[in-house]
């Protein structure tokens, strides 16, 4: 489940990078299309932790 920064960052990166689109601001939309990667990774890496855990516990409860 990703996590409510990595949806803000994604959320947020997007509107600025729309927002560089159309006032036609290079750096706005770059740094907009920026932070919609990062959010993007940050929700892979939650993603990764996750099923890591997981199968950690699944190990774990069968060698109870």
């Amino acid at each position: 489940m990703a996590n409510l920064k990595a949806t803000k960052d994604k959320a947020l990166g997007k509107v600025q990078a729309t927002t560089g689109k159309l006032l036609k601001d290079e750096e706005m939309e770059a740094k907009g299309k920026a932070k919609q990667l990062k959010g993007e990774a940050e929700a892979k890496v939650d993603e990764a932790k996750d099923k890591v855990l997981k199968k950690a516990n699944d190990l774990i409860d069968e060698h109870k």
